[in-house]
């Protein structure tokens, strides 16, 4: 497959395709960080919810430790359709990419940046855990 495309057409179809892959990761990120207000009474919810968690606090973790050298799969599709839609090489990371420009400028550098969106990840997967536990013994011992 080509990392430059054809046309301009070939460009604007992958910086669209890129656009929804970014949505869909922003969704992914809304999921693990409300979905544990959205699971009360969905046991199967709550699972998938756990289970998401458990990969966002692993794979931010591996980013962390790796320098950036694994990321999530979601970040090397946007990657390679920004490149196929003629975007410099290393575009900035899907939380710089969200962020309004004069609060990106008071951000940590990268690799603090990286630990503490890992750290963040852990905490979500390591509170909803807790809490899901929680609800499972409530919902054993008959109460609320």
């Amino acid at each position: 497959m080509p990392t430059t495309p054809e046309g301009p057409g070939d460009r604007a179809l992958s910086l669209r395709l890129a656009r929804a892959v970014l949505g869909v990761h922003l969704g992914f990120v809304g999921w693990m960080i409300s979905g544990l207000l959205l699971t009360r009474e969905r046991p199967v919810a709550a699972r998938l919810h756990l289970a998401c968690t458990a990969w966002g606090a692993l794979i931010t973790s591996a980013t962390a430790l790796t320098a950036g050298a694994i990321v999530c799969p979601l970040t090397r599709i946007e990657h390679r359709l920004l490149l196929q839609a003629g975007h410099p090489k290393t575009p900035a990371p899907l939380v710089l990419r969200c962020l309004p420009a004069g609060v990106q400028r008071h951000l940590p550098p990268p690799a603090q940046l990286r630990w503490g969106i890992a750290a963040a990840a852990i905490a979500v997967c390591a509170i909803s855990a807790v809490v899901y536990r929680s609800r499972a013994l409530r919902a054993g011992s008959g109460g609320a």
